[in-house]
């Protein structure tokens, strides 16, 4: 039987729709009232400036439970927000003291973009301070999300919060620190999540404090998790309901305003024009070779044109756990057919997404900008790629070579591809990056890595 997700809110909340496109089973009030279940009663104090945005995110993260729940979207009153209008926080909001004499299973305290002042400076910080009060005693769990963990940390156990350098932006790796904690016994050792702040609660203050457990740390973004009392209170220093076009959205309006931000943008060989045999040097003259190339290309030029500190990575045959690539392509023909024919005459290095990830955030932390080339170390065919993967597959699987005139005969209507792919890499060496491993050894830990 297929689990259902559902969510109760009210009919006519504009998340509703969306989440309803998206599959997910979201119950209105006039149908919850005839289930006879225990439903889970979640509040979600909502602090960030476009309140909207959050619900969707909040209930999509939210669905993925097949217990029923009812959320109650809590507002502060000493604060007039200047994002979302006073009809939609008066349809579907209730103030503090409008809930205080309710109990909760759950407590979602939002972020706020108020971190670069002192607590006692925020308008509604009184307010919170009862809130953080009430919980002790109408909560049964409560998750403080950036800014509100930071404020739940100073509240409940003094614990003060450091101006950084520089903003911490993206999405950075983790490690998982204590697996006996059953709140991470789902995770991987490693994962990624996205932070977006100016301000940070230390790991060495956490230590300190008797009761607090760090759970998952990055070596780039400081502590992502701790908790306190046995899960009854939950601190989660970045923005794991964050979607994939949010940091972008977030990447604009910090633009806007004028701050000194980087940028990372992901690029393609494709922009040069695919002919000779000479790796394209990352300054070379761009030729796009097709459209795909050319939307590239235009990218390329809007980075340079809007954005001082931009780094702009090419790269080049991609494959990752994610999405289609060329490996599982060949591991599902192979598997199918028992043969296949590859072209040897286009030539270039694979990428593994991994790998890649891994160098990006190395980047991004320093200030060495400008446009590089990155792909595992090697060359191959496509053919030559091929044979590799069914030998570390262990798969006898019978691979012909074709030249690529004989290919686009054979499958016309095809998109141009680079006869030329091959790409340097000299400047990550340079300027002091770690080269990525081989593309064989890519192969190797990326097969193991989907069994």
């Amino acid at each position: 039987m297929e689990n259902i997700m559902p969510i109760k809110t009210q009919s006519d909340l504009p998340a509703k729709e969306i989440l309803e496109k998206e599959n997910i089973f979201v119950m209105d009030e006039s149908r919850a009232t005839h289930q006879d279940i225990r439903v889970i009663e979640i509040g979600i104090l909502n602090l960030m400036p476009l309140k909207e945005d959050t619900e969707l995110q909040l209930l999509r993260s939210l669905s993925n439970t097949p217990l029923q729940i009812n959320v109650t979207f809590i507002t502060v009153s000493s604060h007039e927000s200047k994002n979302t209008s006073m009809s939609h926080l008066n349809k579907f909001y209730e103030t503090f003291d409008g809930v205080k004499n309710r109990y909760f299973d759950g407590l979602i305290i939002t972020g706020a973009p108020v971190e670069q002042m002192e607590f006692e400076e925020v308008d509604y910080w009184k307010e919170m301070c009862d809130i953080f009060e009430w919980t002790k005693t109408h909560v049964t769990s409560t998750m403080h999300l950036c800014w509100g963990a930071q404020a739940g940390l100073y509240y409940h156990y003094g614990l003060k919060k450091h101006l950084l350098d520089k903003k911490v932006f993206g999405v950075f790796e983790h490690h998982v620190m204590n697996r006996k904690v059953p709140l991470v016994r789902g995770f991987d050792d490693y994962f990624m999540a996205p932070h977006s702040r100016h301000t940070e609660v230390r790991a060495e203050d956490i230590r300190k404090i008797p009761d607090l457990t760090i759970l998952a740390e990055s070596d780039e973004a400081g502590v992502f998790l701790a908790i306190a009392d046995e899960g009854r209170r939950i601190f989660v220093m970045g923005h794991p309901e964050y979607d994939r076009v949010t940091l972008d959205k977030e990447y604009k309006r910090d633009k806007d305003k004028g701050l000194d931000i980087k940028m990372m943008y992901i690029s393609t060989d494709y922009v040069f024009n695919g002919q000779g045999t000479r790796p394209w040097e990352p300054d070379d003259h761009r030729e796009p070779l097709n459209a795909y190339g050319q939307s590239k290309y235009e990218g390329e030029l809007a980075v340079e044109e809007l954005v001082k500190k931009f780094f702009i990575v090419r790269i080049a045959w991609v494959f990752g756990v994610n999405g289609k690539n060329f490996i599982k392509t060949m591991l599902r023909v192979g598997k199918e057919r028992g043969a296949v024919s590859v072209v040897d005459d286009q030539i270039g290095s694979p990428t593994y997404t991994y790998d890649l990830a891994r160098l990006l955030v190395d980047m991004i932390q320093s200030d060495k900008y400008g446009r590089y080339h990155a792909t595992n170390e090697g060359l191959c065919s496509w053919y030559e790629f091929a044979v590799e993967i069914f030998k570390q597959a262990g798969m006898d699987v019978k691979v012909t070579p074709v030249s690529t005139a004989e290919y686009t005969a054979a499958y016309p209507g095809q998109a141009k591809r680079p006869m030329n792919s091959r790409i340097s890499k000299e400047k990550l060496s340079d300027n002091g990056f770690e080269r990525l491993p081989s593309w064989q050894d890519a192969v190797g830990r990326y097969l193991k890595e989907i069994q």
